[in-house]
Formats: structure tokens, C-alpha cells, sequence
């Protein structure tokens, strides 16, 4: 085959497969050719394509090239393919002395990623991949490399990497998969099991060791299906029924809110403070004396929120939870590892709730925990968990119970994540330094940041505010189209329909910055819109002050998650001082 043979058309083809899916094969019989004209149809491709001409060999998602490769191809498995077998081409087993034999490949690290370069062969295919970085030595692409030449790597990517908004990161050495082999090799795979126990030990010893206070050894941990799950239990634990108010923050994600109306119980909406955009204390102690005067009666609980992994002012916040003996969940699902005054966020009161959903600082998938007292609030939790199961030889119900439980095979994803935990407080905290740092000098936006010496947020997401002012191009192309998926790397189904606008929406500045960072192939989302503004929650009483609100229209979430590097934020933030006027 000849390089004149391969026509326009089919070339064409190898261009938009590159460039539109991940994994695009095309295969020519190249067993005639010679290296020379492998060398040239490699050159007549498009620079920056990722095109290895070899006999594919894939272990799991590695792909190796062997006989035949003029380009480096990475991956990450390197010390695995070398030791392990068998090697499979999708067809047939390859003999580990066969693999052996390609034995002038070199090894060069690439940013935690291995290459190899293999000898020129005289077959198999062409195989399409995503556009890649291509690593060159002095003399050129596609070049034999001599001894203890030293390569140099030059990115010719022609598609941007999607620089996600909180994407969950596995550990490197495989711990999660540790303990889910042990769970299936054990036959745990139901919601009960030893990696429940052992990540339910995991997290009481973790909060044990953020503070002094000699109550944090007594807490206790039940691991649940959501963090959702956890603050319908918590305010089960803390008597809430029907025809009950509870007091909570309105600037929250839903399922802070949701779970009151579960239980039949009203939600008395309270708006934010603008230093850590959570509950005012002042407006929380305006809300219970007019709940009183209306009612006669005190609302049954205070539900507290730690926006974005903020803290907020617990020490007012549960003053006056004492001075009024209102009992208090708190809402840490977005604020695992933050601390108030050196002690862990959600073990100031009773119950605490925390998350680990995919987006969170540590994720068992899906799930959450209840942070309880003692072991006899822990075992009651864990009962309305199983679906409430009084204590006889049949089943036999006399309260209403919930499939809640957090399964094994989950845990066992925890269990590994656990450690890691440090280590992505550490990073989000991180990249809050350099995302403060880059915008302090930016006229027109501010970074959301802690109050320092008081708090020690996570920076679950990081934030900032848009000036009124602040002009973004192409802001007159903002909510011109509507939405049909969720945006920010929100996951699920969304309703469509519905007018492009509604009252109360982010400043057209803050979703053209939205979308021209969309363009970049970087990912990032408005705050949450306040619950006393949502239309499901419209009756229900709110004592604001507009902070929120304010807030919501000019707040905007970036990429804050274990996967975004140093790197990574120098292009978010040069996206950004782009897309400015």
C-alpha cells in the first residue's frame, strides 16, 4: 500500500474521528509497506493526531504499542504491563516472550505518565485516538532515540482537555479496589458489612482528631445511602413531625431543605450573612422570637448550612440554639474536614450530616453519614436505616422505617478514599491560595475567602463575585437559549420547558463568563439559588435581608476538585481576564 492509495475521503475520516470521539478504529494492512511509507502517511495525517501504526495490545483500558510504532504512546500502567500476563490483542494471548522482545523501548515520564517507543515494524493498523501531546526528541517526531538522548515534550494538542468542576479522584495505588475485591470475595455486597463498620471506625477516628473538645471521642458515625438520607435521619433523631417548623439557611442546595417536607413538617426560611454567605444569626433570632409570638410555640429545630465548605458563625449560631433550647442539625455535607475554632464542622451539636457524593472531598460513589452522640443514638438511627424492625422472628413494624443503609461495596470505595482525605483538603486548599492570589489584582471580581484565624474552610468549591458593572463579552448571547442538560458537571435529568428567564437569576454577566468559559472546555456553575426564591418553597415563611440573593446574582462556582492542577488554574484564570472587556 502506497500513501497515494489512501484517498482524500478516507483521510478526511481519520481527521473528524480524531477529533469527535475517543476511540475512532480504522485499520490498514500495512504488511507491504515499508517504514518509509509508514513515515509518510503518519506525516500526511493531521499534526497533533495521535496515530501509532502497531499490533494493539489492551490490558483494562492500557493500550501498548509493539512492532511497528512511530510515535510515543502513554499510559499509566507501565510497571504493571512489564511484570503481568497474559497480554491479550483482543484475539489471541500473546507469550510473555513476545512481549520480552521488544526490547529497545524506552521509558520517559511525562507528568505521572509513562512512554514507550518501540523499534519500526512492518504491520498492523492505524488506530485513531483522541488528540494527544506527541513527544519529540531533537532530531524531529517518529525518530529512533539514542542512548541517553534526553526527549523534550511539545504539546500540539488541537482540542482542549475539559477542566472539570469537582471531579471525584481514586487513589493512585488502587486502595478503593483493595477493599471491594475483599467485599466481594468475602460475599458482602449487601448494605451491612465489615467495610460499613470499618469505614463508620474510619470517620469517627477522623473526627476525633479535629479538635480538643473530649465530646468528639464519644460521637459515633452511620454510614447512609446520601447525604440527603442523613438529614432526614438527623431530624427524625430530633423529634421532627408533622405540623412542626424548622428553622433553615435559604441559601442551600435542596436536599438541606427537602427532607423537612418529608415529614410533614414546615421549613421557616432564614436568610445568609455576607461573610460566610451562611445563616444570619441575627435574622435566626428575629425568626424564632416571631415564631413564638405567632405561634405559641418554639420552632422544634435549627438546621445550619456550611455553604460551599464555609463555616459559619457557630459560636452566635448556637448561643442562641441554647438560649431558646432549640436542638440543632448540622448540614456538613459540602464542609468534610472544615474547621470552626479548630474542631471539625458538624460535631458542634448533636447531629451532623456529611456527603460523599461523586463531586464531594471524598465519594464512596454514592452516599452519606450521620454524625451521632453516642452509640445509642447511633444504633437508633441505624434501626429507622433497616426499615425499622421491631425484635421478633417475623417482621413486624411499628414505626415507618427507611431503606437508607450505605452498602458494602460503597464503603469499600470510602474506606479507600479515606486515605486520601488530607491530602484533597490540602489541594482545595491549595488552589483557594492561587485563586485568590490571581484575582486580587482583577478590578471587578472578589474571591470568596475565609475569615482567617476564626476558620479553616475546605474550599469544597471555590467562588467568586462579578461586579454589577463588570462588562463580559458577548454578554448580549447570555440566556438566549435554553438549557437541556445540567450545567457544571451536574449530573442527572433536568425538566425542560419553561421561560428562558424567571425573577430572580444570576447577572447576564455572570452567565456570559459561564459560557465563555464553556467554550474553553472548562467547566463551572452558578451559586445556588436561594430556597426562599424557588417556586416550590414560595409559601413558605422567610425572614431575609438580601444578602443571598445579592449573592446569587453575581456568584459564580470554577473548577476547584482533586483533578485540576496548578497548570489547569493559570488557564481558568487567563480564560477569565480573556473574556473581560
Amino acid at each position: 500500500m502506497d500513501i497515494q492509495l489512501i484517498n482524500e475521503h478516507l483521510l478526511s475520516d481519520l481527521h473528524q474521528g480524531a477529533k469527535k470521539n475517543k476511540r475512532k478504529r480504522m485499520n490498514f494492512d500495512l504488511r507491504n509497506s515499508s517504514d518509509d511509507t509508514s513515515q509518510r502517511m503518519l506525516n500526511a495525517l493531521e499534526v497533533g493526531t495521535h496515530v501509532p501504526i502497531h499490533r494493539h495490545l489492551k490490558t483494562s483500558e492500557t493500550v501498548v504499542c509493539m512492532k511497528g510504532c512511530l510515535d510515543w504512546v502513554f499510559y499509566e500502567e507501565l510497571p504493571n504491563m512489564i511484570e503481568g500476563g497474559p497480554i491479550h490483542d483482543g484475539e489471541n494471548a500473546i507469550d510473555e516472550t513476545a512481549f520480552k522482545e521488544v526490547s529497545r523501548f524506552r521509558v520517559c515520564p511525562r507528568e505521572g505518565q509513562f512512554g514507550i517507543q518501540v523499534p519500526l515494524g512492518v504491520w498492523h493498523s492505524i488506530e485513531v485516538y483522541e488528540p494527544s501531546t506527541i513527544l519529540e526528541t531533537k532530531d524531529g517526531p517518529y525518530q529512533q532515540m539514542k542512548e541517553n538522548e534526553k526527549c523534550i515534550c511539545k504539546n500540539k494538542m488541537t482540542e482542549k482537555k475539559t477542566i472539570h468542576l469537582c471531579l471525584a479522584h481514586t487513589t493512585d495505588t488502587g486502595e478503593e479496589m483493595k477493599f471491594i475485591n475483599r467485599a466481594f470475595d468475602e460475599r458482602w455486597v449487601a448494605p451491612l458489612g465489615p467495610n460499613v463498620d470499618g469505614f463508620e471506625e474510619d470517620l469517627k477516628h477522623f473526627i476525633a482528631e479535629h479538635g480538643d473538645n473530649p465530646t468528639l471521642k464519644e460521637k459515633e458515625v452511620v454510614a447512609l445511602a446520601s447525604g440527603t438520607a442523613a438529614v432526614h435521619l438527623g431530624l427524625i433523631a430530633l423529634g421532627v413531625g408533622p405540623g412542626d417548623e424548622v428553622l433553615a439557611q435559604s441559601f442551600t442546595f435542596c436536599a438541606s431543605m427537602n427532607p423537612i417536607c418529608y415529614l410533614g413538617a414546615t421549613p421557616i426560611i432564614i436568610d445568609s450573612e455576607a461573610d460566610t454567605w451562611n445563616m444570619d444569626p441575627a435574622l435566626l433570632e428575629e425568626a424564632i422570637k416571631d415564631r413564638i409570638a405567632k405561634t405559641g410555640r418554639k420552632p422544634k429545630a435549627i438546621v445550619t448550612v456550611y455553604l460551599y465548605g464555609m463555616p459559619a458563625k457557630l459560636a452566635e449560631i448556637m448561643e442562641i440554639a441554647r438560649k431558646y433550647d432549640i436542638p440543632v442539625l448540622e448540614d456538613a455535607a459540602e464542609a468534610f474536614g472544615s474547621e470552626y475554632k479548630g474542631q471539625m464542622v458538624g460535631t458542634f451539636s448533636d447531629y451532623g450530616v456529611l456527603s460523599f457524593n461523586g463531586n464531594k472531598m471524598i465519594t464512596t460513589s454514592g452516599g452519606g453519614a450521620l454524625i451521632c452522640p453516642d452509640k445509642e443514638a447511633k444504633e437508633r438511627v441505624k434501626w429507622y436505616a433497616m426499615q425499622a424492625r421491631e425484635a421478633y422472628p417475623y417482621y413486624q413494624h411499628e414505626s415507618i422505617g427507611y431503606n437508607y443503609r450505605m452498602s458494602n461495596i460503597c464503603a469499600g470505595i470510602g474506606r479507600g478514599q479515606m486515605t486520601l482525605a488530607r491530602t484533597h483538603i490540602a489541594h482545595h486548599r491549595r488552589i483557594a491560595e492561587l485563586y485568590e492570589e490571581a484575582f486580587r489584582d482583577v478590578k471587578g471580581i472578589t474571591y470568596h475567602k475565609e475569615m482567617t484565624g476564626l476558620m479553616e474552610s475546605n474550599y469544597w468549591l471555590s467562588t467568586v463575585l462579578l461586579d454589577d458593572d463588570l462588562r463580559i463579552k458577548n454578554e448580549e448571547q447570555a440566556y438566549q437559549k435554553p438549557i437541556e442538560t445540567a450545567v457544571g458537571g451536574a449530573a442527572g435529568v433536568v425538566h425542560k420547558g419553561g421561560p428562558l428567564h424567571t425573577d430572580c437569576e444570576p447577572n447576564t454577566n455572570v452567565e456570559a463568563l459561564r459560557l465563555a468559559l464553556q467554550a474553553e472546555q472548562i467547566e463551572s456553575r452558578p451559586l445556588w439559588k436561594p430556597m426562599h426564591k424557588q417556586p416550590v418553597y414560595h409559601n413558605a415563611p422567610a425572614y431575609v435581608n438580601g444578602v443571598s440573593e445579592h449573592i446569587f446574582r453575581r456568584g459564580l462556582c470554577l473548577p476547584s476538585g482533586p483533578m485540576v492542577s496548578e497548570a489547569d488554574i493559570r488557564r481558568i484564570v487567563d480564560a477569565v481576564k480573556a473574556s473581560i472587556v
